[in-house]
């Protein structure tokens, strides 16, 4: 496509405009038209009066001046021969024409459009975006990405897209140049982001003669609203917030909207009625975070048939299921799905109701159980674009900020090192080696660049501290962020030092495996010199988030993880009073460590179901629907960050498929599953599925005073690993089939820390061990 965009003249900056043109098409058999579009920041394509496609804010979000996406559609059967066609754009601003914080916007909306049309004789028909278009306002005057729409139907132009229409009144458009004079073109590969659902009020009340309605979810997307008996010029204003207050303070029932939270983003679409009987509205260029509106100046009695909550977010099947005995799990669970589902929108945002919706690149750790949650192929083309995102800031930067696309230097050796600990996940559970080979260059750019801030000071191989910007974000405490920021930037310089190791490994690259292999030895070495008081077995400062991310990230020394992880234990419960005392960084090392390994899975299962605050289930049991962006969001209303649907803390699900009930990827792309359940004490059951990129993968376990069962699909061409809580292999049977070992497809391996471990092929199998070790039993 050529780069000039038409864009119309006169335009007031914050309107919609319209932009369309004729064309008469040979009277022959079209064989195939296809239409290539990209509109930024957002747009729809109409065709002879009817729009292309289903997506909405679409083209995924970009650095602009680095890349632009375009769409392609097959228009084949919208296309008349031989007769009038029309083809229009409706341009919406997005974040192409928005500046706020770290954002800088690049201009005003516009478009491009190539159409191709083959006639069955071999000829063919081009129409391209050119200076004959014409353009004019639309009914949307006012579209802001975080402020919300105004929509005026009294100056609606109905059949503007169809043919023959009388644009005698419209403007020329003038051509204009893209974002920057190097940029490149991607065809959008990613799902696009669609309306996948709607909800209706579970109450509406009136508030001092307005209408406060509560959807029971809080979501992303708008309201769709049916207007009845409104005059001519009404203006209808909806708000949306995430949570109710009263006096300052959170309220589950009655109270305000809490709008100061949004800080910058106003949150509010205004319809101006036409006059009509009945009108309905939705917006088209904009989306909010929220799960209660408040709708002025409204005609009538609102009622639940009126008023619609339009769930819009990146299109993706959810594939995943857990359960367990315990419902605060199952709430938790509830929360971390929804927040996943209301965070992705072309990237993964941090929350999509203030003013930021950034790709803030600590929220990587939510991937994995993406991958766990949805449908493999498209979260994989999600997350694909995303570290193509990332490539472009390296390329431009040297380096990776920590919002990804962005327009800032700043970095975090923790936050950015999803530039290659994402990567990973994605292999981890598909296999491709494509994306490695991918992103290797920048994965080894990336380590390479820390490699030489870590030999600045006279330790080596240690990342100074002053590196640090966001140190354990969020933590209930502040002595991570102050203790020990060198501690934190060379753990993530190992982690991801080893992990290029790794990555050069799977794709062949043996000395530059070696290579990094040796590096990350040597700052493991380091890393224990400096902050590993053996005398004590305790890490830096000693915090909970010291040990887990030692811990997690395999650090450390042979030998010593059964007294670390006593140490552990010792002071989650001594100095945290057996509650989380985490941030962003080492929640993951907290949940993921080898802790559970090591005779605590009763403590992580506390720390994890415990009621009281800082933790999930604290979060479910105050009328969360969504994970909160802080610990103790309930206490921060007004505090100038502080969001109730966020990306941060879910881990807690990968913890739920990977640790809770067991499936893991022995293999990358699960050639080889692992099945190894770590069971609490005072867990009845648990069970999960996940559809991998082999098939469905399925286990559910429970326990009673004197047996313990353990069902479980493998799919096809994939062979399990299968570990069953048992004091002895003759303890296990499969089926009816006595010893297990008996059965077909199983084969016995080992006995090893109270599990008795089997291979197994593809199939379903149902284990029972009738001896399940005694600080296990309870009465059922």
């Amino acid at each position: 496509m050529d780069n000039v965009r038409s864009h119309p003249q006169g335009q007031e900056r914050g309107h919609s405009p319209l932009l369309r043109t004729e064309f008469t098409l040979e009277n022959k058999q079209i064989e195939s038209a296809r239409a290539h579009v990209s509109t930024i920041g957002w747009g729809e394509l109409y065709l002879n009066g009817a729009k292309v496609g289903t997506e909405v804010l679409n083209p995924g979000v970009t650095d602009y001046e680095e890349q632009t996406l375009y769409s392609s559609y097959d228009v084949t059967d919208q296309l008349f021969s031989g007769q009038s066609n029309s083809v229009g754009l409706w341009l919406g601003r997005g974040f192409y024409d928005k500046s706020i914080h770290d954002w800088t916007g690049l201009g005003s909306p516009r478009g491009i459009l190539q159409l191709n049309v083959e006639y069955n004789d071999g000829s063919t028909d081009t129409v391209v975006t050119d200076t004959s278009w014409t353009a004019d306002g639309s009914p949307i005057t006012k579209n802001d990405i975080y402020d919300g729409e105004t929509y005026d139907a009294q100056v609606e132009q109905p059949g503007w897209a169809s043919p023959n229409f009388d644009d005698g009144s419209w403007s020329t458009v003038t051509a204009v140049q893209g974002p920057s004079s190097n940029f490149d073109w991607h065809p959008q590969r990613l799902p696009p982001i669609k309306v996948t659902n709607s909800i209706r009020p579970v109450d509406i009340s009136q508030n001092d003669g307005d209408w406060v309605v509560d959807f029971g979810q809080t979501i992303a997307g708008w309201v769709e609203l049916t207007i009845d008996g409104a005059r001519e010029g009404q203006d209808i204003t909806i708000e949306h917030a995430e949570v109710l207050v009263d006096d300052g303070e959170l309220s589950h029932d009655t109270g305000n909207l809490n709008m100061e939270d949004l800080r910058d983003a106003d949150a509010t679409d205004t319809y101006i009625a036409k006059g009509d009987d009945v009108e309905t509205y939705e917006p088209r260029f904009t989306y909010h975070g929220f799960r209660h509106v408040r709708v002025f100046n409204y005609p009538g009695e609102l009622s639940p048939d009126d008023i619609a909550a339009k769930v819009v977010r990146t299109e993706r099947e959810a594939n995943g299921r857990f359960s367990a005995s315990n419902d605060d799990l199952n709430d938790v669970h509830h929360m971390v799905t929804w927040g996943l589902r209301t965070n992705t929108h072309s990237i993964p945002t941090d929350c999509p109701n203030r003013d930021e919706r950034h790709g803030w690149t600590e929220i990587f750790r939510g991937a994995s159980t993406e991958y766990y949650e949805y449908e493999t192929e498209k979260t994989h083309r999600f997350y694909e674009k995303w570290m193509r995102d990332h490539r472009y800031d390296m390329r431009s930067k040297g380096m990776v900020a920590v919002t990804i696309p962005d327009q800032v230097s700043e970095e975090d050796p923790n936050w950015s090192k999803s530039t290659v600990q994402c990567v990973w996940h994605m292999y981890e559970h598909t296999g491709d080696k494509r994306v490695l080979a991918d992103n290797y260059p920048m994965m080894t750019q990336y380590v390479d660049h820390w490699q030489s801030r870590a030999t600045e000071e006279d330790r080596e191989h240690i990342v100074p501290a002053k590196y640090n910007t966001f140190g354990d974000w969020l933590a209930p405490t502040t002595e991570e962020i102050e203790n020990d920021p060198a501690m934190l930037n060379t753990f993530a310089h190992y982690q991801t030092t080893k992990t290029v190791a790794n990555a050069a490994a799977a794709l062949g690259k043996s000395n530059e495996a070696r290579m990094y292999e040796n590096r990350a030895s040597t700052i493991k070495t380091a890393f224990n010199n400096h902050f590993y008081d053996e005398t004590t077995n305790t890490y830096g400062s000693g915090d909970m988030g010291t040990f887990a991310m030692a811990m997690h990230g395999g650090l450390v020394p042979k030998g010593a993880e059964q007294a670390v992880a006593d140490e552990l234990a010792s002071t989650i419960r001594n100095e945290y009073d057996n509650k989380i005392g985490t941030g962003t960084i080492s929640t993951q090392g907290l949940l993921m460590s080898a802790l559970m390994e090591y005779g605590y899975e009763d403590l992580v299962y506390h720390l994890v179901s415990q009621p009281e605050r800082p933790g999930w289930v604290y979060m479910a049991r105050n009328g969360a629907t969504t994970l909160w962006e802080r610990w103790d969001s309930d206490t921060q209303i007004g505090s100038g960050m502080n969001s109730f649907n966020h990306r941060l803390w879910m881990e807690v699900g990968e913890w739920f498929y990977t640790k809770l009930v067991g499936i893991q990827p022995a293999t990358p792309g699960f050639e080889r599953v692992l099945i190894k359940p770590v069971v609490p004490t005072e867990l009845e059951h648990a069970s999960a599925e996940t559809e991998t990129i082999r098939g469905k993968i399925a286990v559910a376990w429970e326990q009673y005073t004197d047996e313990f069962v353990l069902e479980v699909t493998i799919p096809g061409n994939t062979t399990g690993e299968v570990w069953v809580l048992a004091n002895h292999q003759s303890a296990v049977y499969e089926g009816d089939t006595c010893p297990a070992e008996d059965a077909t497809g199983v084969t016995y391996l080992r006995h090893e820390n109270d599990y008795a471990v089997f291979e197994v092929s593809a199939g379903s199998y149902t284990f029972h061990s009738d001896s399940t070790p005694v600080d296990k039993r309870f009465d059922s």
